[in-house]
């Protein structure tokens, strides 16, 4: 594991390859010639407002070898504790982590870590964190959605509001990104140039991604043992190593060989766990960019708090139930 706050040395790239077609979960969606994916209508209207499509007038360009990040933060409520944060370098057929902290501290490390992974040019960073908190009291309208649609699978979120948080600090990172230029909206266009931040939520983008019934059960919890989390984080490593046949594809082989998770414990642990999360946050930036409006399901919007969940293009998205109350994060 890299040392806090440490970035990896940026590696050479390697030449290019054709991508292999097909995530892990099968796929019903197709590519046209434009390289935007197809989707049934059904599916379509199934995704909730706030995507934006990729218009036909405008199609999506094929993927081509460019500066491009792609950046995951895995963000503390409170900088008391660590945020992990992983940047991904996109050569126009896969994406390769080219630094990662495993315990940035304050807003100022995190910004200095995005800062240095990507300067001027184009990125994507998403935050697995509330960036838009409007409401006092209570759960934002966003949450209680994606929770219905989630909580059978065990991947609801945990209510956000401002009497809970105090200073929202999502809010306070995404007033400095836009300093540096990064527009805050939850609409992605496919394949285009941008420097953009978008508020993302990993557990349910691995139900969708990874086909799975359940979250991974990797998180700090009373009476979790030890060996129930690095089972967990062994399996979602597995998984992470599995996008290599993914499309878009993620190479993370020398983040994922640093992390022997068994037998770590405490702070030790909490920081592979983030570095992990950071990854995955990193890659659904990757996705939603690379499939645009097709390849993801807005929850709620900009004026209320909205979260964006990967979904597979043209296939189902989870249905919502209509009992029981949002679970923590």
């Amino acid at each position: 594991m890299s040392s806090p706050s440490a970035c990896a040395s940026p590696r050479p790239p390697r030449p290019a390859c054709p991508v292999i077609p097909g995530s892990i979960a099968p796929r019903s969606g197709s590519v046209s010639s434009t390289g935007c994916a197809s989707s049934s209508s059904a599916s379509s209207a199934a995704r909730g407002a706030g995507s934006t499509a990729c218009p036909s007038s405008r199609p999506c360009p094929r993927s081509r070898p460019r500066r491009l990040r792609f950046v995951g933060v895995d963000l503390a409520w409170s900088p008391r504790n660590t945020t992990g944060g992983v940047i991904l370098a996109w050569d126009g057929v896969v994406g390769r982590p080219r630094a990662w902290g495993s315990a940035l501290g304050d807003d100022e490390a995190i910004l200095s870590f995005i800062g240095q992974g990507v300067g001027r040019g184009s990125a994507l960073v998403a935050i697995d964190a509330p960036l838009v908190v409007p409401n006092e009291r209570g759960t934002r309208p966003c949450d209680r959605a994606l929770s219905a649609a989630y909580r059978q699978h065990e991947a609801a979120a945990w209510p956000a509001n401002r009497a809970r948080l105090g200073v929202v600090r999502g809010e306070a990172l995404v007033a400095h990104l836009g300093a540096l230029g990064f527009v805050h909206s939850p609409s992605v266009q496919c394949r285009r140039p941008v420097r953009q931040v978008i508020e993302v939520y990993p557990h349910p983008a691995m139900i969708e991604l990874f086909g799975l019934a359940k979250t991974l059960k990797y998180k700090a919890r009373r009476n979790r043992s030890y060996g129930v989390r690095w089972e967990g984080l062994e399996r979602l490593k597995e998984l992470l190593a599995s996008l290599a046949r993914g499309e878009p594809a993620l190479e993370a082989d020398e983040l994922l060989r640093e992390l022997a998770v068994r037998g770590m414990r405490g702070g030790k642990l909490k920081c592979a766990e983030d570095l992990l999360d950071a990854c995955l946050t990193a890659y659904i930036a990757l996705y939603i960019w690379y499939w645009g409006e097709v390849g993801y399901r807005c929850f709620g919007d900009l004026r209320t708090g909205y979260i964006l969940v990967p979904v597979r293009p043209g296939g189902p998205v989870a249905q919502p139930e209509l009992t029981a109350a949002p679970r923590r994060r």
